[in-house]
């Protein structure tokens, strides 16, 4: 069964179509869900990737201000790079000198503190493409020797590319292709190994020992990353109708075995590079797989599927989400790899502005997945699931931007859909507000996740060492985008639940606050007026504590040296040159020396009154946690 699945930039535009009308509900017998709950998820977590669960949305690079100004911390941001390796057209040609979009890309995101994700395809719409299928015409294209030597050079560049960049990047190769190189094998030997590709064939030189099949593809792909770009994540693609039986993300049979599904799929990707690679070639680091590219009442009014992709909330009819989740725990299992749901779709069933028209089709995914507080994430997590990507998987399906250009809107009703929008999203603003509420209600850790590993703390760092203790102490935190921001400024605030954290002191929360800037509904109200009843903080004569004011160093010397109960030093002699006996945090700044929790500059001050860094933070609050 193949599948027509995909779009990029520079296809033709489509005649525009408006189709209006409500969706029925589906009707039918009601068998038992057919879940199976997995004790956790299979295979390590990379950890160049974010450590908890994270949330990316596809975004061309005029969609960046979207993300910026959505009141979301997305983790992540996907572009397609596509256009094919031989046509002149292709990703490499968009900006100069060739290659230069994805450097643009990438520099743009880790600006924004997002994780740069590439989904790379470009085999399918390269030259010649002989064939009258999707499935023909990749694999008349991997069969080509020139082409494929176009392809290698097209990949290799952009690994230079992203090896200059010197970042973690994710690297999604080829969506369906894999699927489709499956469906030739898959009654015989369901082995990459047996289906012919050009590679040593090509005649391109750094591919030369891969044998000429989708086994040696692959291997030649992960070769090609190892030797330039190890930066670089790869992750392969598992088709759901690739395995020789019923789409699983539309099948109504209850009697589909959705481990089996996962688990065939699963072992014919493990023959394409995740297993038995020769020495020194490395393997895929994640899965990507797509539960449905558009949403299903496009499926329904556009295509005609007569609503197959619609899926059950309920999870007593089929298809619907348990069962897939079946399917995705299997896959997990199979190939040993953690598994990105990639290009969900965007509409949804409850604002007025999903209302079945162009651009604003109805779908439940990010309901079933993100809705109800993210009750459903933790079963997702336990499948293996580490991240979500929503994303259009065509021009006229619902987007998270105002593709369509036509404002807030909020036609009449259709089908209960009461919500109000009120920004000019296409869906409304459902996916935008139940992102939010995710990270708001505090980002979820993912199993085997390792403490203390932040992108832009390398193990040489010279604070690593007191980032990492405190962070494995659950006394600092890292942001969503897997970054710690050390030469960051830090907020009174956010020392005071560090201090707090760190101390181990139990949390006060008084009926009446202690100062008037600090109201108890604030955040960080119990971290303050703990520190307070500890006498660690005071606040100022105007009773105000001025929580986001930036901390200063001798206000953060002031606050350990009283939090950990030292006696307070008055030497005759200054140990810095600004700070002098008449300085109101003189003793506080020599105690602190005196106990190794600071130091001064070279050009012997101390500069009380800079901002302390992160970094700066948390090197004093270790050494002061750590002394005896």
């Amino acid at each position: 069964m193949a599948k027509q699945r995909r779009w990029g930039i520079g296809l033709a535009v489509l005649a525009l179509m408006m189709v209006v009308g409500g969706v029925p509900v589906q009707a039918g017998p009601k068998p038992p869900p057919a879940a199976v709950h997995p004790a956790g998820p299979v295979g390590g977590l990379p950890a160049a990737l974010p450590q908890t669960f994270w949330l990316g949305v596809a975004s061309q690079p005029d969609g960046l201000d979207w993300m910026t100004g959505s009141g979301v911390p997305w983790n992540a941001r996907y572009q397609y790079l596509a256009g094919g390796v031989n046509t002149g057209t292709g990703w490499s040609t968009w900006n100069t000198p060739a290659g230069a979009f994805a450097r643009y890309y990438m520099d743009s995101s880790a600006g924004a503190h997002y994780l740069p994700v590439f989904t790379y395809y470009q085999l399918l719409q390269s030259s010649p493409g002989a064939g009258g299928s999707e499935p023909e015409r990749d694999f008349s294209n991997l069969n080509n020797p020139a082409t494929m030597a176009a392809y290698y050079a097209d990949f290799q560049l952009l690994l230079t590319k992203v090896a200059a960049f010197g970042r973690p990047v994710l690297i999604h190769v080829e969506p369906d292709l894999w699927g489709y190189m499956q469906q030739r094998v898959v009654h015989s030997s369901n082995s990459a190994a047996d289906v012919p590709a050009s590679v040593a064939s090509s005649g391109f030189g750094a591919v030369a020992a891969y044998p000429n099949t989708v086994q040696g593809f692959a291997q030649a792909l992960l070769h090609l990353r190892d030797s330039i770009a190890p930066n670089a994540l790869l992750a392969i693609h598992a088709s759901d109708w690739g395995w020789g039986g019923a789409d699983i993300g539309i099948s109504t049979d209850p009697t589909l075995d959705a481990t089996a599904v996962g688990s065939k799929a699963g072992a014919f990707l493990r023959t394409a590079g995740l297993v038995g690679n020769p020495a020194g070639t490395s393997s895929w680091d994640l899965v990507f797989t797509d539960l449905s590219d558009r949403d299903a009442a496009w499926y329904q009014l556009v295509a005609g599927d007569g609503g197959a992709h619609w899926w059950d909330l309920s999870n007593q009819t089929f298809p619907n989400f348990d069962r897939y989740r079946t399917y995705v725990a299997a896959l997990n299992a199979a190939t040993g790899r953690r598994i990105v749901l990639w290009q969900l779709p965007i509409g949804n069933t409850l604002m007025r502005s999903c209302d079945n028209t162009t651009g604003h089709y109805q779908d439940n995914r990010v309901q079933g997945l993100l809705g109800n507080n993210g009750a459903a994430l933790p079963a997702w997590i336990a499948a293996g699931v580490v991240g979500l990507l929503w994303g259009a998987g065509e021009w006229d399906t619902t987007m998270n931007v105002d593709a369509r250009g036509d404002g807030v809107t909020n036609p009449a009703p259709i089908n209960g859909n009461t919500g109000q929008a009120t920004v000019a999203d296409d869906d409304g603003g459902y996916l935008r507000a139940q992102a939010a509420a995710y990270y708001s209600r505090g980002v979820l850790p993912l199993p085997g996740a390792a403490c203390g590993v932040f992108l832009d703390v390398p193990a040489d760092y010279w604070a690593y060492a007191p980032i990492h203790a405190l962070a494995c102490g659950g006394v600092v935190s890292g942001y969503s985008d897997g970054t710690f921001r050390p030469g960051s400024n830090t907020t009174r605030a956010q020392f005071a639940k560090m201090l707090v954290l760190g101390m181990g002191w139990t949390l006060t929360a008084p009926a009446r606050p202690s100062f008037s800037d600090v109201p108890a509904t604030l955040w960080s109200y119990a971290y303050v007026e703990t520190a307070r009843a500890h006498g660690a903080i005071s606040g100022y004569s105007d009773g105000t504590f001025r929580p986001n004011s930036d901390i200063t160093r001798a206000q953060l010397a002031k606050m350990i040296v009283t939090a950990t109960g030292w006696s307070l030093l008055t030497p005759a002699r200054p140990s810095f040159g600004d700070v002098p006996a008449t300085h109101w945090a003189y003793s506080f700044v020599e105690t602190a020396k005196a106990h190794a929790v600071i130091g001064g500059y070279s050009d012997g001050t101390f500069r009380p009154n800079n901002a302390a860094t992160r970094a700066q933070l948390s090197k004093m609050l270790d050494t002061a946690l750590s002394a005896p």
